[in-house]
């Protein structure tokens, strides 16, 4: 047998959020609070933020390395802090591991909506001002229009 028929071992375990990718992306999702502030200016962009995890899947010392102010870095830190990873044991070695995560702050579409009214003139009794004789009675028109 050759080389290419070796089993490959990793050395170190690292930690793993349970689900991978799309769960972490879920779980920000989630439990997202977007701060007022940043709301009313419209806010949005990335908050990058780096911790550590220990060997238990513990999230500590977590830092903003570039943020958008209004609130969202403090709440990309409450997010972080929320987190759960899973153990990892590398035969007795306790790793710490330092991580580095991008939190998306943008103004959700479901919660904009536009209000749209369209309302006709009423005829009356008295002659119209116009020649149009093609007036309806008075119409009104209520649209929502979620973007």
């Amino acid at each position: 047998m050759g080389k290419n028929h070796k089993k490959e071992r990793k050395f170190l375990n690292l930690p793993t959020y349970p689900g991978g990718g799309k769960a972490l992306v879920k779980f920000l999702i989630e439990n997202q609070n977007y701060p007022e502030e940043a709301a009313k200016y419209k806010v949005e962009g990335l908050v990058y933020i780096s911790f550590d995890v220990d060997h238990m899947g513990r999230v500590s010392s977590p830092k903003v390395i570039h943020g958008l102010g209004f609130g969202c870095d403090e709440e990309a830190i409450r997010l972080v802090k929320l987190l759960k990873y899973n153990s990892s044991y590398n035969r007795g070695v306790r790793v710490k591991k330092r991580m580095r995560l991008k939190i998306p702050f943008t103004l959700r579409p479901e919660k904009l909506s536009v209000m749209y009214s369209y309302i006709e003139n009423q005829e009356s009794d008295a002659e119209p001002e116009t020649d149009n004789d093609d007036r309806k009675d008075n119409e009104t028109y209520g649209y929502t229009i979620k973007f």
